[in-house]
């Protein structure tokens, strides 16, 4: 399994442990890939923006994250797109969830950064990440809506309308031969 900037390396440490699973990340720089090494996990050290970067072939590969930090996720995407045996999982902040959408409304940004505004680089929604994925050759099946604890609203609109009320979109592509 390779996941591409793993954070710190928690999912691939837990499936390591649960799944006999041999876990890669790709990441830079040096201090965020340590912990990564401590809990066991290998680490490539390059830049998956980089044409030239190695990128090694997976059964799975996961970029949980990852997309909206990125100045070209078209390219790194179809970097990807031969990389993987059984699937692709990637996932998204929606942009056009109802608490995104509202702030527009009276004027503002959409808040999704957790240290400064600069830090996502590109916004997404459900229909426009489908349609970059399907666009790039890409068969995405299933896709997933998640929420976050705020969106349990009783009738559980996110199933319904994720366009409005997923939080986050997962997008799991299967290997097509």
């Amino acid at each position: 399994m390779l996941d591409i900037r793993a954070g710190d390396g928690s999912l691939l440490a837990y499936l390591k442990r649960t799944h006999a699973l041999e876990p890669l990340t790709i990441g830079i720089p040096h201090k965020v890939c340590e912990p990564v090494r401590q809990k066991g996990i290998k680490v490539l050290e390059t830049e998956i923006t980089l044409d030239h970067s190695a990128l090694p072939q997976a059964d799975h590969i996961v970029m949980s994250a990852v997309l909206e930090h990125l100045p070209n996720p078209e390219a790194v995407l179809s970097r990807v797109k031969g990389k993987f045996n059984r699937f692709l999982l990637v996932d998204i902040p929606n942009t056009g969830a109802l608490d995104d959408r509202l702030p527009l409304l009276l004027g503002r940004r959409p808040k999704q950064s957790a240290f400064h505004a600069g830090e996502h680089l590109r916004f997404w929604t459900v229909t426009d990440s489908l349609f970059l994925c399907r666009r790039l050759g890409y068969r995405v099946e299933p896709y997933y809506r998640l929420y976050d604890f705020y969106y349990q609203l009783g009738l559980k609109l996110w199933r319904s309308y994720p366009q409005l009320f997923a939080r986050y979109v997962v997008d799991i592509t299967r290997r097509q031969d």
